[in-house]
């Protein structure tokens, strides 16, 4: 086990409010941990990175405010032979970021009210359990993915462009030159004139590919060459890009034709019809959705009833069955990933322009090469996110990425634990928003507050939207409406 490579440390947050603020009771939170360890890769199954997340907080319990905040970011690239690391190897890193936190400290506190505060070097047994915790998940992890096949990389396919050499992967490194990069661009690290023109060629690569894919015909693919586009596809974003946004909901809304989830035109009793779709039952359908494989399940929903109307478009005279969901702590914020740029939707769609305008805002603060670069790989998710499709393959770029950034669940990252996917409605023409939420969110921070019933008599789908109470119905002219908040604990819905 050595360290290959140790990174600079990067500031993540740092907020020292004036004096002033200060006066009061204070409360000192000491400081927080958190780790992570990256799996091994497909190619070099000899390196990992161990990253090491470091907070302190200081609130003034007078004003209720947060009067300083810090948060460090320090990553050791390891070569670790394929062997799990030690708790003892672990801390040394740990100790060694804890030092390169207080030197920040102590520079930037120099002179001012904070001066005085020292950073205590820190036991091994207070973070022990925490380690070894962090390790056993990695274990878990490297253990279930070792099953896997390993992906046949394709570095072309058809007229989509090769992939560059820049992100392919390399003999002797873990990362391609593409990651590492952009590792230094997003460290304000130079770099060289020829890394520049590298990754200039990055942002035109996604540019061209989000041109080609907008041509592709997915229809007339054999089952052989969907396996090449799938692996070419895994090289072309072998870099995945993450991005959050604290996002709170009131309520939301989940339509289903009766006849289609139980099999039968009958009223729905049991609450598991109106969660997300059993696993089993979407592993035999076969079929990628918008943001899952046929390997994952997720709970789809709408702000409104209008919206999942447009979205399902059910047929006349059959039953329908409308679930609203709501949080269970309604001052919760749950960890979204948005989907930022979509020509479609940012004309008409107010949450897709402030996210948007949020990521140019954020972009005076970072490289323009590398915003850049990222605004053309977001470009492209966006268009994948939202565009109509015909043929369910041409799901698949949407569902994979949503997939591994479910992943980021099983990882030690507070920040990147995603709890759904925000991304503007197709079926309503991009004005409003669905959610695609992870099942364990569902199950643990949400409950089932009401359910409707009614029959499509008329149906007005292409209506334009109308903002109105989320349960009025504008699209359709229904019969037969049923309602009940009478759910049991046992998933019971009486009538």
């Amino acid at each position: 086990m050595e360290i290959i490579e140790k990174y600079p440390i990067k500031v993540e947050h740092w907020i020292h409010k004036p004096i002033s603020k200060f006066f009061g009771q204070l409360t000192d939170n000491g400081y927080r941990y958190n780790f992570g360890i990256s799996p091994e890769d497909a190619i070099d199954d000899e390196v990992i990175y161990i990253n090491i997340w470091i907070e302190k907080t200081i609130q003034n319990l007078t004003t209720n405010e947060v009067v300083f905040f810090a948060k460090t970011y320090s990553a050791f690239k390891v070569r670790n032979k394929s062997q799990k690391p030690t708790s003892i190897f672990f801390f040394k890193l740990v100790d060694d970021a804890t030092f390169d936190f207080a030197r920040q400290f102590y520079q930037r506190t120099k002179n001012t009210n904070l001066a005085h505060q020292k950073i205590p070097k820190i036991k091994i047994e207070f973070l022990k359990d925490d380690i070894e915790k962090t390790i056993e998940i990695w274990e878990k992890r490297i253990r279930n993915s070792s099953i896997k096949d390993k992906p046949n990389w394709q570095a072309n396919f058809k007229d989509l462009p090769s992939i560059p050499e820049s992100k392919k992967w390399r003999n002797d490194s873990h990362t391609t030159l593409e990651q590492d990069i952009s590792f230094k661009l997003l460290n304000r690290q130079p770099i060289s004139e020829q890394e520049k023109k590298l990754f200039s060629k990055l942002a035109s690569f996604y540019k061209e590919l989000d041109e080609r894919l907008r041509e592709l015909n997915y229809s007339d693919f054999t089952p052989k060459d969907f396996e090449k586009f799938k692996n070419y596809i895994f090289y072309a974003f072998n870099y995945v890009a993450l991005v959050t946004n604290d996002l709170t909901v009131s309520q939301t809304y989940r339509l289903v034709v009766n006849e289609w989830v139980s099999q039968k035109n009958d009223t729905i009793t049991n609450i598991d019809f109106l969660k997300y779709p059993n696993l089993n039952i979407v592993k035999n359908n076969k079929k990628f959705n918008r943001a899952n494989t046929f390997n994952s399940t997720i709970f789809y929903s709408a702000d409104s009833i209008d919206t999942a109307l447009k979205e399902i478009r059910p047929p006349l005279n059959k039953l329908v069955t409308v679930g609203k969901w709501k949080p269970k702590n309604p001052a919760k914020k749950l960890v979204s990933f948005p989907i930022l740029h979509s020509d479609d939707a940012f004309n008409v769609n107010e949450g897709v322009q402030k996210a948007t305008n949020a990521f140019e805002e954020h972009g005076k603060y970072n490289s323009p090469l590398f915003m850049n670069f990222m605004r053309y790989y977001f470009k492209l998710f966006g268009r994948e996110f939202t565009k109509r499709v015909h043929h369910h393959y041409e799901y698949y770029i949407s569902a994979i990425f949503s997939e591994r950034i479910f992943e980021r669940r099983v990882g030690d990252n507070e920040e990147f634990k995603y709890d759904c996917i925000i991304y503007p409605s197709v079926g309503n023409n991009f004005i409003t928003e669905n959610l695609a939420i992870h099942p364990d969110t569902l199950d643990n921070d949400f409950e089932l507050d009401e359910v409707f019933e009614f029959e499509i008599e008329e149906a007005y789908y292409d209506k334009p939207h109308v903002f109105r109470n989320p349960e009025t119905i504008n699209v359709a002219k229904i019969k037969n409406l049923r309602r009940t908040d009478k759910i049991k604990n046992t998933g019971l819905i009486e009538w």
